[in-house]
């Protein structure tokens, strides 16, 4: 191999084969593009920080509503008391940068208490000696806010063996001991569940015997569930502690709230069909259920769209930047026609044949075009938004409901299928047509208020805000009539009493046909089917609702031209960056190393070929391919040395120390990545893991 004798050496060190000097001067040259670069750039980071802005605006309000109430109950605390006083902070599987979550509860109770915070990780706590060293340490030496005095600050240096309990205690002692005001001591269990089991129950054993001597407060992050807490503690040490519960929102819910008022809502600059986002939802709750993930996979998303549609940069604020239009080149132009598939639904079926002409031909003719078409199809994105909310309201609380109790359920049905044609759509409008009378006008009142939302909003375009306002007042006439339908029976004046069998029964015994064509005279004396005068006006509202979901809740396929300039599709593009594959990744750098390395001595024209000009741990995993579930290490050392010196011969003693070396560094590096492990029936056998 080029200069490289091993993968360790030199698999990740380049970038695909190319020097840091062919990388430099693709840099310089690339520079050239960077008007353009910056141009769509610029936009995609004008409306990712607006975003970002309100998702964190949406985790300090979700962590605002904990943190108060866990500060007053550690500046309310009774310390001093035989028992410790605990809060467990129930914080919810992978919330975003669970560490950076404590560090941020930790300066909020060092800034609002009178207290000294230290926080342990498992990773420093290995055993009692490095947890108590840790623990003192970050009491001693942690900062005070409200201490006025910077000469006590001032610390000698302790060593670790001195870093013990009793000298906390003296230490306290001797610097808060005359002051009326004493801090207090939190210390932060950021992961509880990583600790060792052993070391949590001594730990705790050990700050009972202090807390009477100690102001102590401890703080336990649990991760998952409260029980356990006591599957690691037991009941001897639980008994000595005062516990408090404190629940942090889970991930699911602030997904659903970002969800809600951030992504999918008409100010987001563009719109995910319902595959893409159907991706970022399985990736959340199939593989990590993680909140950072998911946004970051939104981002990379948004980032793929801006990067390779110039046409994601037309939207500002609500609608289409015209002037953009004018800078359009022919590229642009052929994109346009190649990839908008409801472009080239509409030229072909247009009427007329000049115009069709010249909207392929012609790239002014298409500048004219596209500032009112794509206009239209924002506004047809807000009212599928807007009808997508008030399908949640209308269905959120039904029984037997297939189509989902929440936005993110309904969103990838109505973006792919026409809903309204679907068999659970109707079942679930039956389902609406036996709503009590006062559940249905809460339902209406949200409604109405979904409806207020988007007619006062700046962005709406001033012919949408006519249309929402009149379904708006449309609305509140059902409202009304509602409101004041009664709900006692009215009978038709017509109406005569149904006779009973007994008096078709009088004149004596009957035959069974005779018996039958009675009944069926008496069923057309039948009065008339009782009305009621609140499901007639229920029934009109929800069919002026239907007809409303059927107009402008359409899949994104069938909406107006233009539709895809503001929609990201190719959600395969960039699944590999937010779905990672390691185990294919490295099979493939393994079994073909030029793909990375591009040295023309590890080029191969089948991946079955091995060359002896190879990585060692390439030519290893390759011999390893072609055995079953048992290895035997000397037979793979006699095939490891044929493949790189062709000269040897089968003899043990020929194999020169270099390639037995080699040999046993590749076979570490593959146990290390888990293709193979130490076999427990043979000493000299290793097992096949995968296959």
């Amino acid at each position: 191999m080029d200069s490289i004798n091993s993968i360790s050496k030199g698999t990740f060190l380049f970038a695909n084969g190319k020097d840091i000097k062919q990388l430099k001067r693709k840099k310089a040259s690339s520079s050239k593009n960077n008007e353009y670069n910056q141009e769509w750039y610029q936009n995609f980071q004008y409306f990712w920080d607006i975003i970002e802005a309100k998702i964190e605006k949406i985790q300090s309000e979700s962590y605002e509503r904990t943190l108060s109430s866990l500060l007053k109950y550690i500046h309310d605390a009774n310390t001093g008391d035989s028992n410790l006083q605990t809060a467990v902070l129930m914080t919810g599987v992978n919330q975003i940068d669970h560490f950076k979550q404590f560090d941020l509860l930790s300066q909020k109770i060092s800034n609002n208490c009178f207290s000294i915070v230290t926080i342990l990780k498992s990773r420093d706590c290995s055993n009692i000696k490095y947890t108590i060293e840790a623990l003192v340490a970050g009491l001693i030496y942690g900062r005070v806010e409200n201490d006025e005095d910077d000469d006590e600050n001032i610390h000698v240096k302790l060593k670790k063996k001195q870093l013990t309990l009793s000298v906390l205690e003296a230490w306290y002692n001797n610097r808060f001991g005359s002051d009326e005001n004493k801090p207090k001591l939190t210390i932060m269990l950021a992961d509880f569940e990583q600790f060792p089991p052993h070391v949590m129950q001594d730990l705790v054993s050990i700050l009972c015997s202090y807390s009477s001597r100690l102001p102590i407060v401890l703080i336990i992050g649990l991760a998952t569930a409260f029980k356990t807490l006591h599957s690691v503690l037991p009941f001897h040490i639980t008994n000595k502690i005062s516990v408090n519960i404190f629940q942090a929102e889970s991930s699911s819910s602030m997904l659903n709230r970002i969800l809600d008022e951030v992504i999918l809502t008409h100010h987001c600059p563009f719109f995910l069909s319902g595959k893409s986002f159907k991706i970022l939802i399985d990736i959340f709750l199939f593989y990590d259920y993680s909140l950072q993930s998911f946004i970051q996979g939104f981002k990379v998303f948004m980032l793929e769209q801006y990067s390779t549609n110039f046409f994601a940069s037309l939207y500002t604020l609500g609608s289409v930047y015209s002037e953009m239009i004018e800078e359009l080149s022919h590229e642009n132009c052929e994109w346009l026609r190649r990839n908008c598939m409801t472009f080239r639904h509409y030229v072909e079926n247009h009427e007329d044949p000049q115009l069709r002409i010249d909207l392929i031909t012609k790239d002014e003719k298409l500048k004219q075009f596209i500032p009112k078409k794509a206009s239209r199809a924002l506004r047809f994105y807000f009212q599928f938004f807007c009808c997508l909310r008030m399908l949640a309201i209308l269905i959120e609380d039904l029984p037997r409901n297939n189509l989902g109790k929440q936005l993110r359920e309904l969103y990838p049905i109505c973006a792919e299928t026409e809903i309204t044609k679907l068999e659970e759509f109707q079942e679930c409008f039956k389902l609406l047509r036996f709503t009590s009378k006062d559940k249905f006008l809460g339902k209406l009142d949200k409604i109405i208020r979904i409806l207020n939302i988007y007619i006062y909003d700046e962005i709406i375009h001033e012919n949408l805000r006519n249309n929402f306002t009149i379904v708006r007042d449309k609305l509140l006439k059902y409202r009304v009539q509602i409101f004041e339908a009664k709900m006692t029976p009215v009978k038709s004046p017509e109406a005569t009493s149904v006779p009973s069998t007994a008096k078709i029964n009088t004149k004596g015994v009957i035959g069974r046909h005779e018996m039958l064509q009675k009944l069926k005279e008496s069923a057309m004396n039948q009065p008339t089917k009782i009305v009621v005068e609140y499901d007639k006006h229920l029934c009109e509202c929800l069919d002026y609702i239907y007809d409303v979901f059927e107009r402008h809740l359409v899949p994104f396929n069938k909406g107006p031209v233009l539709t895809e300039l503001f929609l990201f599709s190719d959600c395969n593009s960039v699944r590999r960056h937010i779905v990672g594959a390691p185990r294919s990744s490295i099979h493939n750098a393994l079994v073909n190393p030029h793909h990375y390395l591009q040295c023309k001595c590890c080029t191969v024209k089948e991946n079955e070929q091995i060359l002896s000009t190879m990585p060692d741990i390439s030519i290893a995993y390759k011999l390893h391919l072609e055995c079953n579930k048992f290895i035997n290490l000397f037979d793979w050392l006699q095939s490891f040395s044929m493949v790189i010196d062709n000269n040897n011969n089968d003899e043990e003693e020929n194999i020169s120390p270099e390639i037995q070396a080699k040999f046993t560094r590749s076979v570490a590096e593959l146990q290390f990545l888990g293709f193979i492990k130490q076999a427990k029936q043979k000493t000299d056998h290793v097992m096949r893991l995968t296959w």
